[in-house]
């Protein structure tokens, strides 16, 4: 009888381990499904933000927009006339996707481009990573190089789509040669050029962890 009951214990005891694990399983799903949930959402919402410009000219000279309201945003980012707006349009549009985020935003994020990459590579905050890989709605970093050597000035963009061998951008201070200076807010086509001897080298991707 004794042995029976210790045989119907230890039955017991299994069922319960099992369940658990078998809780604990699901509860890892859904906490998966959920965080992929978020990052679509964060995703979609940069790309709403940015999309909206897709061709909005400047005024030549980097002098402003013609779009009064792009024009507010970015220069709430602190964008001078005259200044190179790329890495500037790509923060405002991070500000205005994810305003509960601006102050984390503002310290990492600036209007140069080499400068915001270096923040974001030391970021302790848990808001930013940077990656070799793209993802949709990631800031894609590039840095000019001239004989093999980088220089101090760059470009950015927000990557929108992403394929084995190529990424599509919104960029900003761009045109129809895809350089860092142009006349407005373009879709570009961008390869993975790692080994860019002159021209745009890219450098990698700024990746929102969280909201």
């Amino acid at each position: 009888m004794s042995k029976a009951k210790d045989i119907m214990s230890k039955t017991k005891d299994i069922i319960i381990i099992g369940s658990a694990t078998v809780v604990g399983i699901i509860a890892t799903i859904l906490a998966l499904k959920y965080t992929k949930k978020v990052l679509k959402k964060m995703e979609n919402l940069i790309l709403e933000k940015s999309g909206k410009y897709i061709g909005e000219l400047e005024k030549k000279g980097n002098q402003g927009f013609y779009n009064a309201e792009l024009e507010k945003k970015i220069k709430a980012t602190g964008w001078k006339l005259g200044e190179p707006y790329c890495a500037y349009f790509v923060k405002a549009m991070y500000i205005d996707a994810h305003p509960e985020l601006k102050t984390k935003l503002n310290r990492i994020l600036t209007g140069g481009t080499q400068y915001t990459w270096s923040l974001a590579t030391k970021d302790k905050t848990g808001t930013v990573e940077t990656i070799k890989k793209a993802s949709v709605g990631d800031i894609a970093i590039w840095q000019t190089y001239k004989n093999g050597k980088g220089k101090g000035s760059g470009h950015a963009g927000i990557v929108k789509e992403v394929f084995p061998d190529k990424f599509i951008t919104i960029e900003a201070n761009t045109g129809s040669s895809g350089g860092r200076e142009g006349d407005g807010i373009y879709i570009k086509n961008r390869t993975y050029g790692f080994n860019v001897s002159n021209g745009l080298r890219l450098k990698g991707f700024i990746h929102l962890l969280k909201k």
